[in-house]
């Protein structure tokens, strides 16, 4: 220290760099000259104030025998001199402080190591092991499944007042059929009276239709005599298309290039007459036995096909019904067949007893000159109609009322309500 004393301050630009003091202590140290190397290295904590190393430098010069209690206030002041570089003291990079000297007993820096040491252990297990609860702590129960949304309950369907379905299978065709039967509003009221009866196809269709009509236009009986309605449905199973052309048309020849529109089945037509004996020895016997009908006034209602089928129970058996509405009756079908079986029904009966009112639309004829699309393009079903009515009033028939209109402004498609509320006016006026 008398060595460099007088020479740093004469010549500050020669001042050794820290970590050469430091050096030059440590081996003034190992010459057993502690007493130098403690003054060379308290001449660097001067120099650096701000360093760590210089401190546990100086505490190690005084820690060598005979300076350890001079040695302890030195390593409180390396730690806050410059706490970033004890790591490197610990690792034993410079030796500052042997390792042994620094964990005796009582050594200040030895309570401060071991609690951080201590908390780093702790930390990382925590870290690298979640923590269990101890057996004796209550552990959070599962939180219970949150139970799924209870669907809305299915709104009701609407259903027509009076009305009921009747499930009749028929022994006869081998098929399952329904019955929609509609009561009219007194029905309930007045036990002991019986109605007249209504039958009528495609009843999906037809059958809300006319329930409504007789309401509407029946008006509590001073515009319509009370009746049943029972609506004939399509065959189960089968689709409207394929059950009407099979069991509407009297004979197997069908429309040029016709297909079903159920596959796997061919198109079947021809089978009218074996429904037309479903709904007498079938339908009619469930109609009188479950219900308050007066079976001595039946009112057949059809419309296309279901005209046509009309026409074919008029001439097989014109005494199943009384009266017969037929709304736009497919005659050209089979090659105008039904015309044929008039002229051969003439040829052996002087009476048919039937009150028959056959309506049609204006449009159901052909006018090539009109761009009006609701025309016909092949069938002129006026013409039809027209001849048919002439060909059975030609007949005289004692027994036969028959009249027909045709209905401007409807076609094929429009023209039923108009056909059905006609119909009914005619045959249950309450002056009849």
């Amino acid at each position: 220290m008398e060595v460099t004393s007088p020479v740093w301050p004469a010549h500050p630009a020669l001042h050794p760099g820290e970590d050469y003091v430091s050096a030059w202590g440590y081996r003034l140290l190992q010459g057993k000259r502690a007493r130098d190397a403690v003054n060379v290295f308290a001449r660097n904590v001067v120099q650096h104030l701000g360093s760590a190393n210089p401190y546990d430098s100086r505490a190690e010069g005084r820690d060598a025998p005979g300076g350890r209690k001079r040695a302890f206030p030195n390593y409180p002041k390396r730690q806050w001199a410059g706490s970033w570089r004890f790591a490197r003291v610990w690792r034993g990079r410079e030796r500052c402080v042997p390792m042994a000297a620094f964990f005796r007993p009582g050594n200040f820096m030895i309570s401060r190591f071991a609690v951080a040491i201590v908390a780093m252990s702790i930390l990382l297990a925590a870290c690298s092991h979640p923590a269990t609860p101890p057996s004796s702590v209550a552990t959070a129960s599962p939180a219970a499944p949150v139970p799924a949304p209870t669907p809305a309950p299915t709104p009701p369907p609407y259903v027509l007042d009076d009305t009921e379905v009747r499930d009749v299978p028929s022994k006869i065709l081998g098929r399952d059929y329904q019955l929609y039967v509609s009561l009219p509003a007194n029905y309930a009221s007045e036990p002991d009276r019986r109605y007249p009866v209504v039958f009528v196809t495609d009843a999906p269709y037809a059958f809300p239709l006319i329930r409504s009509i007789a309401r509407r236009v029946g008006d509590h009986g001073k515009g319509l005599r009370d009746f049943i309605l029972v609506g004939l449905s399509y065959a189960k199973g089968d689709t409207p298309v394929y059950s009407r052309n099979r069991d509407y048309t009297p004979t197997p020849k069908g429309p040029d290039g016709a297909v079903s529109d159920m596959p796997g089945r061919a198109p079947v037509y021809g089978e009218a007459e074996g429904y037309r004996r479903f709904i007498a020895e079938e339908v009619f016997p469930f109609v009188a036995s479950h219900y308050r009908a007066d079976m001595s006034e039946k009112i057949y209602a059809g419309h296309s096909y279901g005209g046509l089928f009309g026409v074919h129970v008029l001439l097989t058996d014109p005494d199943m019904f009384q009266h017969y509405i037929l709304g736009s009756p497919s005659l050209q079908f089979g090659d105008r067949t039904m015309f044929e079986r008039e002229r051969a029904y003439a040829a052996s009966h002087k009476d048919l007893k039937a009150d028959v009112f056959m309506a049609i639309g204006g449009f159901e004829t052909i006018d090539s000159a009109s761009p009006d699309r609701r025309y016909h393009n092949t069938v002129d079903m006026v013409r039809n109609a027209l001849a048919f009515e002439k060909a059975l009033a030609s007949r005289h028939y004692p027994g036969l009322r028959v009249r027909s209109v045709v209905i401007g402004d409807e076609d094929h498609l429009t023209v039923f309500p108009s056909i059905i509320t006609r119909g009914l006016q005619a045959m249950l006026s309450p002056s009849r």
